[in-house]
């Protein structure tokens, strides 16, 4: 957050913190006279209302517009002393959060220590998110990282002991009135997981990645020693990553030949739960053709996987599934993307375990997070599990708010034959969403699809379905279109697929939103209460189609019942020339870059391609964004040796489509040459082409882009 003069608080604060608990450290309730202090800035007030403890909350009026700052702000050395003293015990800041308005409020938090001299060293972030209602801010102490520069290019980890500032605070710019939220109690927490004799539990990723409380941290420099007593044995720095989400127990891990143990309960059976997966922003599931655990030189778990089985249990595995507005993210999502497995291991008399993950065909072996305990506590280790599990859900759920959209309009009261039938229909224009909570206005409902276009084009329609109860196994059919004379278009003309809702958070956002972004072909619809239905139909009206105004119904079936929604058609008597003029491209054109992840994928991936390029044609489009990337291979007699077979595949197709308008190569179709682009990249690729091909860059460049220019 950036810095608001007004808002921070006086160095010189007499107050009496109520200090350190079995299980927190209270820095603020805002019941004490000493609190009075947090009222200095605007539109902040103590009150006797939305209390989540005792009976004063801080209410924060954020005003419309405007880059104000209104929260709380920690500078006075004692409750500075408090956290500095007591956040390695207490290694969480909490805050209760009640937000009263329908809409998720933006809010953020930012620390400083002894470095931090400017806004862009300090640790600084604006995306949390309050949904409607309650919810708790939790904030790991011991994984802040601040910027060395206002580019947050290079992130150091922030140093606690030397805090000097803290703050939580709204920016909610978005809305025309003030914004309204509480907070309350703002404290410092511990791991709220149980103590268990003999367990070690270890988070692993890079150095500068968060380590979650309670876990011990192992990262790429942590290597093993018996004065230490666990660590890492030829650890492989380039593969201790930090992914972001979920957590920061899942979002990092860590890799290398073997992960060694030394077990102070001595020798006997131990538990081994670890999670061997990754979490990734970008969605590129962890892939490999074989991956095996073992301990102390035994197997305990051999998995193959091919193409086939990869696409359908990781790349595509809810590739049915539709995200709804009740869904519990964490048990649907997250959790089947990080399994925890368990396995049992033998330890000897020297007391320690051997861990080695090892994969095959794609990502090494990696290590999330691991927890070992004698099988003697074996009860005790699982309600520790279990502990920890709630504890990383709940945390989840507070960063990660969800919050269905709103309904865009009143809902509407049935008709009797509505009733009867058990939903409530619309048409709509496709310039305006369908969204999962959508309700229609008064001309949307009853209204027939009404549809223009000229000969060979195409043109879509929305039907919306508010369902009044569960109704399965429905039935959605078009009829021919009668037109004049005998003129007929067929129904085979007509395309109707659902309107799919996914979860989206975009970009470095914490929030959540449920939005209607694919369609998809059906037999049979389900229809849920609460959930509006979209459909969305798709007319190509052939180039032989005769001028005029036709006519077709849209039914739907369900439960024995019928409704007809009439389908209006007019036929221009022109036709639309194709642009030649201008290029006319999307981005994701190209599916995916799964071709060359098994053997067995290649074919599939052209066949989807073609598929993609094909749809790109059917919809006007003129150019290809992207494609398979040619691969430099070497330099042979002063030229450049390059592979051009996939991206001569791709071309080919793109002309077979009609595609041939000029593109980019941005998502791929490019030479493969190695590149620096850090702060030293002039001399770090004069350097590398230099020792690799003993010209320089500049004229490695002119060799290999000259090839393709020659070949194109």
């Amino acid at each position: 957050m950036r810095p608001v003069t007004c808002f921070l608080v006086c160095w010189i604060v007499a107050f009496a913190p109520c200090g350190a608990s079995e299980d927190k450290v209270v820095l603020v309730d805002f019941e004490t006279a000493a609190d009075k202090v947090f009222e200095q800035q605007p539109n902040v007030f103590i009150v006797k209302e939305n209390a989540k403890s005792g009976a004063h909350a801080l209410k924060v009026a954020h005003p419309p517009g405007g880059e104000s700052y209104e929260g709380i702000a920690i500078a006075d050395p004692a409750r500075l002393k408090l956290i500095r003293e007591h956040f390695k015990e207490f290694p969480l800041l909490c805050l209760d959060i009640f937000n009263p308005n329908a809409f998720p409020v933006s809010y953020g938090a930012s620390a400083s220590d002894a470095k931090s001299t400017s806004y862009g060293t300090r640790y600084n972030n604006e995306g949390f998110y309050a949904p409607p209602g309650w919810s708790t801010f939790r904030l790991n102490l011991t994984g802040l990282t601040r910027s060395s520069s206002n580019t947050f290019s290079e992130r150091e980890p922030l140093d606690i002991t030397t805090l000097k500032g803290l703050s939580i605070c709204t920016f909610d710019h978005q809305h025309p009135k003030a914004v309204m939220v509480f907070f309350d109690a703002l404290r410092l927490e511990g791991t709220g997981l149980p103590k268990v004799d003999g367990l070690l539990a270890f988070d692993f990723g890079p150095s500068k990645s968060a380590v979650f409380p309670g876990f011990q941290g192992v990262h790429e420099n942590t290597l093993y020693a018996s004065a230490l007593g666990f660590g890492w044995k030829n650890p492989l720095g380039s593969w201790h990553r930090r992914a972001g989400p979920p957590d920061d127990l899942g979002g990092d891990y860590g890799c290398g030949d073997a992960f060694l143990i030394e077990l102070k309960s001595g020798p006997g059976a131990y538990v081994v739960q670890m999670c061997i997966d990754r979490f990734d922003d970008w969605g590129q599931p962890f892939r490999f053709t074989r991956r095996t655990v073992t301990l102390n030189g035994k197997t305990v778990h051999d998995e193959k996987l091919n193409g086939e089985t990869f696409l359908k249990t990781r790349y595509l595995r809810y590739e049915q599934d539709e995200d709804t507005p009740h869904m519990d993210i964490w048990e649907s999502r997250v959790k089947p993307l990080l399994p925890v497995h368990a396995f049992e291991a033998a330890v000897g008399a020297d007391g320690k375990l051997d861990v080695r993950v090892a994969a095959e065909g794609g990502t090494p072996g990696i290590i999330s997070f691991l927890v070992v305990y004698p099988k003697s506590k074996e009860s005790e280790g699982k309600a520790y599990l279990t502990a920890l599990e709630l504890r990383r859900k709940q945390m989840y759920a507070d960063i990660y708010p969800f919050t269905p959209p709103m309904p865009d309009h009143e809902k509407p009261k049935p008709s009797a034959e509505e009733q009867a039938r058990g939903y409530v229909t619309f048409t709509r224009s496709t310039q305006a969403d369908i969204v999962c909570q959508s309700a229609p206005t008064a001309q949307e409902r009853g209204a027939p699809l009404v549809l223009s276009v000229c000969p060979g084009q195409r043109e879509a329609a929305q039907i919306g379905i508010v369902p009044l109860k569960k109704i399965e196994g429905a039935r959605v059919t078009a009829t021919d279109l009668a037109g004049p004379g005998n003129a007929r278009i067929p129904a085979s003309a007509i395309e109707l697929r659902k309107i799919r809702n996914l979860l989206r958070k975009r970009g470095y956002s914490t929030q959540f939103t449920l939005e209607p972004c694919l369609l998809q072909g059906f037999e049979a619809l389900t229809f849920e209460p609460a959930v509006t239905r979209g459909l969305w139909l798709t007319l190509k009206v052939p180039a032989e189609a005769v001028p005029g105004e036709y006519a077709g119904k849209v039914k739907i079936e369900a439960e024995g019942k019928a409704q007809e929604i009439p389908l209006k058609l007019t036929v221009y008597p022109f036709t639309l020339e194709k642009a030649d003029d201008i290029s006319l491209s999307g981005m994701n054109t190209t599916p995916g870059f799964w071709n060359n992840w098994y053997a067995d994928l290649n074919e599939p991936w052209w066949t989807a391609a073609d598929a993609a390029l094909r749809d790109l044609a059917d919809h006007r489009f003129n150019a290809v964004t992207g494609g398979p990337s040619m691969a430099f291979k070497c330099l042979k007699e002063g030229k450049a040796d390059i592979d051009f077979a996939d991206a001569d595949r791709w071309m080919a197709l793109a002309v077979k489509h009609g595609l041939t308008m000029p593109g980019d190569s941005y998502q791929g179709m490019d030479v493969g040459l190695p590149r620096s682009s850090g702060k030293d990249c002039m001399a770090a690729n004069e350097q590398y082409a230099r020792s690799q091909y003993g010209i320089g860059y500049g004229e490695l460049i002119k060799l290999a882009y000259g090839a393709v220019e020659v070949h194109a």
